[in-house]
């Protein structure tokens, strides 16, 4: 998580993706002022993180698998464990 500092991650405004990362950051200690955070869609998330516009996307199942194997992305956090008290229990932050 240390190599999202100062970097720009794609989320979605006030909704799970925002969600998961700022648990995610949380659980590692890292101020969550110190992400640049992109606000955008999933399909604009998506294509941002696929051109690395940004280098990290916080997003959830059904978006993070194809991502993850079309662009060779490794996942950083899922929310299982991350506390995450959403129904999601797929949910992922990926860089």
């Amino acid at each position: 998580m240390p190599q999202l500092i100062g970097k720009r991650v794609a989320v979605n405004r006030g909704g799970s993706g925002e969600y998961l990362l700022a648990l995610a950051l949380s659980k590692h200690g890292i101020p969550y002022d110190k992400v640049d955070r992109v606000y955008l869609g999933p399909a604009d998330g998506a294509y941002a993180f696929s051109t690395g516009a940004v280098v990290g996307w916080s997003v959830w199942d059904p978006y993070s698998p194809s991502r993850r194997f079309a662009t060779k992305a490794r996942v950083i956090a899922v929310s299982h464990a991350i506390d995450d008290e959403n129904q999601r229990s797929w949910s992922r932050a990926t860089a």
